[in-house]
């Protein structure tokens, strides 16, 4: 399993909280520590964490599951939110020093800084630089021992700061800036780039109306670059899971080359959202065309994977119902040099029909034109080119696709 250390402001009363029965019933919570009060105890200070950790580990079937509800969690309470000093920054080196003896996989951080109560500490834009503060230079440390951290871009973007905070700054940082439910940039998130050039945020998640748990254990929304961290984090330790074999920076690398804007990245959102499967397949080695239900969609944008032959789907690969499917169920099958057969369609339709081997190579294709509520005869020749063995038909009807296994005799 993954083990993920959240450092915040504190986890208030989540060791009674509904939503984590089964994260303290099963002993996934490791061990914690206050590095503001010098204890074990992090649940009587702040819900700030308790709404971050809720993201990926909340457990309530019906209401609310995290995107890493297996996962196993060090709790670190390193803000004092009575005042801003840059010892604070001091307890989060310290905090990742700690998770770092402890094996954890991936650190996530829903805190940055660039003022504090005494001035005097201010940071300046140059300042976020990667190098300059201690944070960030302890959050690029921490990177190379070989954890994934994942931070919050900041929330300064509707300000005269603008940019991002530190620690998200740091090369080796994963910062993550914030869009709402219709994938839209939300203005509250920091932008880029950093002082020194580099694209920040790397990518974004949705902040904006996240749901989170309250400290009644019912449900919330809320917005912050601070939710959308921790649903990077917790995707992050599901694909690290499924490549236990990868470095932290292949993971980095493989969610920033799946992002939607990864060839035209821009200081709103970087390199753009991810795509999981699209990482999945990155560090698989495996293209992006893959499409293992073989229904003519591939799994990067199948919604419904292993639908099974012969449905049809739509362009989502989402079963739709459609005569499509039985025009696929009255194929010849096996079928030698031609495919011919007499079929009723009760509508006006042109497919598109492509055959496929074994291997995925487009082997042949031909159009199709049906008359609405008419026999229709249908002929597919020239295909005795095709050797013996097993073949994957598409069709393809506007928006409507299907595909069947098809032996050749």
């Amino acid at each position: 399993g993954m083990t993920i250390a959240v450092i915040d402001a504190g986890f208030r009363d989540a060791d009674s909280n509904p939503a984590f029965n089964y994260l303290f019933s099963s002993g996934k919570v490791l061990g914690t520590w206050d590095f503001v009060d010098g204890n074990d105890s992090v649940y009587d200070n702040g819900q700030h964490g308790l709404w971050v950790l809720s993201i990926i580990a909340s457990n309530i079937q019906g209401v609310l599951v995290g995107v890493a509800p297996e996962a196993s969690f060090y709790l670190f309470r390193t803000e004092n939110t009575s005042s801003e000093y840059l010892i604070e920054e001091d307890n989060w080196v310290s905090a990742a020093e700690y998770a770092d003896s402890a094996g954890v996989d991936i650190l996530t951080t829903s805190l940055g800084y660039k003022t504090f109560t005494d001035t005097n500490m201010n940071h300046t834009y140059a300042d976020m630089d990667g190098n300059t503060t201690r944070i960030s230079r302890g959050a690029d440390k921490a990177a190379g021992k070989g954890m994934l951290v994942v931070n919050s871009a900041g929330n300064a973007g509707g300000s005269s700061w603008q940019y991002i905070v530190a620690p998200a700054d740091g090369d080796s940082v994963l910062a993550v800036g914030s869009v709402d439910d219709s994938e839209n940039y939300s203005s509250f998130s920091s932008t880029g780039p950093s002082s020194d050039g580099q694209i920040k945020p790397n990518v974004a998640a949705m902040g904006g109306g996240t749901t989170t748990i309250t400290t009644f254990g019912g449900t919330q929304t809320g917005s912050g670059t601070s939710f959308a961290a921790p649903l990077i984090a917790g995707l992050a330790a599901c694909l690290w899971q499924a490549h236990p074999n990868a470095a932290s920076m292949d993971v980095f690398n493989a969610i920033q080359q799946s992002s939607s804007q990864y060839s035209n990245p821009d200081d709103l959102l970087g390199y753009g959202i991810p795509n999981f499967m699209t990482a999945h397949y990155i560090l698989a080695g495996l293209p992006a065309t893959n499409d293992e239900d073989g229904d003519g969609v591939p799994d990067v944008d199948d919604k419904c994977l292993l639908t099974p032959f012969p449905v049809i789907v739509g362009t989502d690969g989402c079963p739709v119902n459609f005569e499509l499917n039985s025009f696929l169920e009255a194929m010849e099958n096996p079928f030698g040099s031609s495919l011919s057969y007499l079929y009723y369609s009760e509508s006006d339709e042109r497919l598109e029909v492509s055959f496929f081997d074994i291997l995925g190579k487009k082997v042949a294709e031909r159009e199709i034109t049906l008359v609405g509520e008419a026999y229709n005869t249908i002929v597919l020749a020239g295909l005795d080119d095709l050797s013996q063995g097993l073949y994957i038909v598409k069709i393809k009807s506007g928006e409507k696709r299907g595909s069947r296994k098809l032996i050749k005799y």
